[in-house]
């Protein structure tokens, strides 16, 4: 592992640029953050900003671009490929609740999701799939990935300007994914509760009006 690890570092230190971009488009595109760690590149192509190795404006902008196209692939990809599979469009039926809750709260999940690790891949595919409105889609995708790429670029220039561990910063930004992880169980446990809640009311709605158009005797 450390030697893979130092063999990212070198890559970044001889093409950082390209290899910020590729990483992030990789990693959120086609969800290899396994094999190439997006964040991870983020933060140490970050850290050379101090040292003047790296343009901090240069750094933001690769970043930014890399993970948006990933991320709007993704969504056409759900959008005009996956949502034509039966089985696809079947579990989307099936979980049309759900869709339609995400469709409405879509504020706080489209601007954090990329802070909670694979959501990355899975949320913009899911959205094309359920035909989330493109226009919408977009412009939070724009503010979400504003926030992620500047949240971590300022962690690796902190790395960089304190000379702290690479590892501690790698370390610390999976704390964050988790943070955003469990915040997202938490609302997804609160989204299902509201959909068993509503199909109960619709039940016991069908019921009654079941009631009033067989009336006793």
């Amino acid at each position: 592992m450390a030697e893979y690890f130092a063999f990212i570092e070198e890559l970044v230190f001889e093409y950082p640029y390209l290899i910020l971009f590729l990483a992030l488009f990789l990693e959120n595109s086609l969800m290899l953050g396994i094999v190439i760690p997006g964040i991870t590149v983020l933060i140490l192509t970050s850290s050379l900003i101090h040292s003047g190795d790296v343009n901090a404006a240069a750094c933001l902008g690769t970043a930014f671009a890399g993970t948006i196209l990933g991320d709007n692939i993704n969504y056409l990809l759900g959008r005009y490929g996956i949502s034509r599979i039966d089985f696809v469009r079947k579990v989307l039926d099936k979980n049309s609740d759900i869709v339609e809750r995400v469709h409405e709260e879509q504020t706080s999940l489209l601007i954090f999701f990329h802070f909670i690790v694979y959501m990355r891949t899975i949320l913009p595919m899911t959205l094309g799939s359920s035909k989330f409105p493109f226009r919408r889609w977009i412009v939070y995708d724009v503010i979400g990935v504003s926030l992620f790429v500047s949240a971590f670029t300022l962690l690796g220039y902190i790395v960089g300007y304190t000379s702290a561990m690479i590892n501690d910063a790698v370390d610390i930004s999976n704390y964050i994914s988790y943070i955003f992880g469990g915040l997202f169980v938490v609302w997804l446990v609160r989204v299902l509760f509201i959909i068993r809640k509503k199909r109960r009311e619709r039940a016991m709605a069908r019921e009654l009006a079941g009631e009033s158009n067989n009336p006793a005797g």
